[in-house]
């Protein structure tokens, strides 16, 4: 829930140390981690020129989005360089989803964003379970639903009603921002985004985007 979730794939990548071994395996391990530096860094340059575009308003670039594909890029990139031991991830993806017209990367950062958020619930836990299971699926009004759900420590009813308000955060290092700029994107194509307090314990965020061709799904 915060601004720096823009950054967050390329938190602690860092290339290997030049004293590693000189083998040419070594060498291109080595050229493939920094091609890989390279592209976060060109792909973080471009976020932040998409989110401010969406601040100020602007005109985005709706595409043809394979919403399972964005997931699966997502959960790529915050696995990198992150410790994800003991923490289980799941996908249960729809086949067959029809495809959302969206701007690629501003949907990419929110699915990014609510599962950054959903890890780091689960790693304050000090026991399992640490599960997070993230879905989709289409609904009977033609819109394809996503859902990240975590079995962390869960909001409390007082934060649930705030969470999404500019600067209201309940981290300690945390702007209040992340999950704001998410309600924002979501909304200015045309889906919502809500959270909501599970039965036993953690929490579960959702958001919907129209489908291509809404008007032929019944």
């Amino acid at each position: 829930d915060s601004l720096c979730f823009v950054f967050f794939f390329l938190r602690k990548r860092r290339p290997p140390r030049a004293t590693q071994s000189r083998s040419s395996a070594a060498s291109d391990g080595y050229k493939r981690q920094l091609d890989d530096i390279i592209n976060d860094n060109k792909r973080a340059r471009e976020v932040i020129r998409r989110v401010r575009s969406l601040l100020r308003k602007e005109p985005s670039k709706p595409e043809e989005v394979d919403i399972n594909s964005v997931i699966h890029d997502a959960i790529r990139l915050v696995k990198q360089g992150n410790d994800f031991t003991g923490v289980s991830v799941r996908t249960e993806l729809a086949e067959g989803l029809k495809p959302v017209m969206a701007d690629r990367i501003q949907v990419g950062q929110v699915v990014i964003n609510l599962f950054a958020n959903a890890f780091e619930a689960v790693s304050e836990l000090s026991e399992p379970p640490r599960n997070i299971v993230v879905t989709t699926r289409m609904d009977v009004e033609g819109e394809v639903i996503v859902s990240v759900e975590d079995t962390g420590k869960g909001i409390d009813e007082g934060s649930l009603r705030r969470i999404f308000e500019p600067f209201y955060t309940t981290k300690e290092t945390g702007l209040g921002l992340g999950l704001s700029i998410s309600r924002s994107i979501i909304e200015a194509h045309g889906g919502r985004l809500s959270a909501i307090r599970n039965p036993d314990r953690g929490s579960t965020f959702f958001f919907s985007l129209p489908a291509k061709n809404k008007a032929d799904v019944v």
